[in-house]
């Protein structure tokens, strides 16, 4: 099943290269807490936040454009990582699915 985003998230600003304020800092949190340096905590969405954005959605089967909309934002806002989000991860590391 895919993700369907609710009316919350579409509400919610798309946050990309050159935004600011604390929902940039927030989400620069958690890319850290994802194992994913976007630099300093500054709340300003530079080249090196947009960079662990793109680090983050490639390692997680997500179109990689570097920008938080909806569906990346849901991903980074889970307390762990989602169960199928960890098994495409994990395929893509060829830790499971693989043939020996």
């Amino acid at each position: 099943m895919a993700f369907r985003p609710s009316l919350a998230d579409l509400s919610k600003p798309t946050l990309r290269l050159g935004s600011k304020g604390p929902a940039v800092a927030w989400a620069q949190g958690r890319l850290v807490a994802f194992g994913f340096d976007p630099g300093e905590i500054d709340g300003e969405f530079g080249v090196c936040t947009e960079e662990a954005v793109r680090a983050f959605q490639r390692a997680y089967g997500l179109k990689s454009d570097g920008k938080i909309g909806p569906i990346t934002r849901h991903l980074l806002s889970q307390q762990g990582v989602p169960q199928t989000v960890r098994m495409i991860r994990a395929d893509r590391n060829s830790d499971i699915g693989s043939k020996p």
